[in-house]
């Protein structure tokens, strides 16, 4: 069972490089961990992001976080995600009414960076 191996391996990785060939920004890589390709870091970054910064955004296509690492990674295999109800409904209105998701580890970094986040992303779909 894959997550017995990762349990088993050193820091837990199975070295598969799933989460290495599955990383959209190139975060994850023989170097290591570039947090500042990681969507996480990214996505969760307060203020303006530079034109870089941007378009590995818009190539992730997420809002808020990443974890595809996550997601590919054979130590997980079997678990369930579990959906958050703010982002399974459209979160402008409540973003634009100052009103932040409260009880949530985004809700710390406030309305302002999600926003500009969906703006980034809206720009390139051309909406």
């Amino acid at each position: 069972n894959a997550h017995q191996t990762c349990v088993g391996a050193a820091a837990g990785c199975m070295e598969c490089r799933r989460s290495i060939e599955a990383c959209p920004t190139g975060a994850l890589g023989a170097g290591g961990f570039d947090r500042n390709r990681c969507l996480s870091f990214l996505s969760q970054k307060k203020g303006g992001l530079t034109g870089e910064e941007e378009a590995l955004l818009r190539r992730g296509g997420s809002a808020w976080g990443c974890d595809i690492c996550q997601e590919v990674c054979p130590c997980n295999a079997g678990r369930t995600p579990v959906p958050l109800p703010e982002f399974l409904q459209d979160p402008q209105p409540r973003l634009q009414s100052g009103t932040s998701p409260g009880g949530r580890a985004f809700a710390w970094r406030g309305a302002d960076v999600l926003t500009r986040n969906l703006r980034i992303l809206a720009g390139s779909q051309g909406t």
